[in-house]
């Protein structure tokens, strides 16, 4: 078993894997942040209280230190001190923003970020780096992307993209500085929540593209129970069983495949990757051999949230979004627009992920990822409903 660093510990993926590495004995130091209202020690506990039962059966597993990555040896010091041996680090934390408004953030936090955690690993004599990245370093990139593949002259759909492969490149760089260092790095997919329960502690990715089309439909709602006269001709209605027919259109690539694994499975494979001495120094995708199409799954999604009437198509009339002729659903249209706008480049994604050093490393143990059919999708949206798609930590 080993004593293990880890950063990111109170974000999505780093919560499960945290509980998970727990389960199988491990004993993790926990970096996070204080909160205006809440110690480091608290967002932790509430965190892993989300996503395990019984948290406290872990007692004595694990301690919460306070620091923060972009700070000079993540604001830990230049030696371990009391902390002890630390056999290896997870640097999960990062910044999952697309907005170029925000660049300067992303770039600190998930560029400065690493060479921090880097570095702290050089001052504290620790050799086994694992750095948690995306499969999005590929950018605009299309076809087979193999998992050796980092720069290869792509251009990035936003900072996010960008500023993850820069982080690899960091990576790669510290374990070529010295023959003792190892490294690996598991590029996920969008991950969404656990697949039996649904459960997530946060509603990025996936989520963040039905949100606004599930606030719609609660605002609509409200507006028929006060009047909704407004909404006359429309073309607007609410079913009986509380199914909302809006005539919206939203433009996916009829071609378009979207890598979404359940968070179970990631964490699960993470493990086992990182308990094996033969993955070290590889790079790791973590996809499916076949991408269900991005069309599938989103209006698998509209359906679970009883939401019909929706067009998707593969082009713009005209090269542009068609404007509607009744004032409320052009206002609606509009709104929708503005906040799915920051996922359109992943709806018209044309590129499938080699996968060769997850099954060698796997073996016999590998299972592909979960089928996304409606079932999984159903609970999915069900446990994001049931939470209106606030983050539940």
């Amino acid at each position: 078993m080993k004593r293990v660093l880890m950063t990111g510990a109170t974000g999505f993926v780093g919560s499960f894997l945290a509980a998970a590495l727990m389960e199988r004995g491990h004993k993790l130091v926990l970096l996070s942040r204080r909160s205006r209202n809440k110690s480091a020690r608290q967002r932790v506990d509430e965190v892993l209280g989300c996503v395990t039962r019984g948290v406290n059966r872990f007692k004595g597993q694990y301690i919460v230190v306070e620091g923060d990555v972009t700070r000079e040896h993540l604001a830990l010091g230049s030696d371990a001190g009391d902390l002890g041996k630390i056999d290896a680090v997870f640097h999960l934390a990062a910044a999952l923003d697309f907005l170029q408004t925000n660049k300067e953030n992303v770039f600190h936090t998930n560029i400065v970020g690493t060479r921090n955690a880097l570095d702290l690993c050089t001052a504290w004599r620790i050799n086994e780096f694992h750095h948690v990245s995306t499969l999005f370093v590929a950018g605009d990139r299309e076809g087979t992307i193999m998992e050796g593949d980092l720069d290869c002259g792509q251009s990035f759909m936003n900072p996010y993209e960008e500023s993850k492969l820069n982080g690899e490149k960091l990576v790669r760089e510290w374990a070529r500085r010295d023959p003792r260092n190892s490294h690996r790095i598991y590029r996920l997919p969008v991950v969404c929540g656990d697949s039996i329960t649904g459960k997530t502690i946060a509603f990025n990715g996936l989520y963040g593209f039905c949100a606004p089309f599930w606030v719609v439909k609660q605002q609509i709602i409200r507006r028929m129970k006060k009047n909704g006269h407004d909404l006359d001709g429309s073309g607007i209605t609410l079913g009986p069983d509380g199914t909302l027919h809006i005539p919206l259109t939203v433009q996916i690539s009829s071609d378009s495949s979207l890598d979404m694994i359940p968070v179970d499975w990631v964490v699960r494979n993470i493990v086992h990757l990182f308990e094996s001495e033969g993955s070290k120094g590889l790079t790791f995708h973590f996809a499916h051999a076949v991408p269900p199409k991005a069309t599938d799954i989103i209006r698998m999604c509209f359906s679970a949230m009883g939401i019909t009437g929706i067009d998707v198509v593969d082009k713009w009339p005209d090269g542009r979004a068609s404007e509607h002729a009744h004032t409320a659903l052009r206002s609606v249209q509009r709104s929708v627009g503005s906040l799915i706008g920051r996922f359109t480049g992943y709806m018209k994604n044309h590129k499938s992920f080699d996968t060769t050093n997850m099954r060698a490393m796997m073996g016999d143990s590998f299972n592909p990822p979960p089928r996304i059919d409606r079932a999984l999708v159903d609970r999915l949206m069900r446990f994001a409903m049931e939470n209106n798609f606030r983050n539940v930590s």
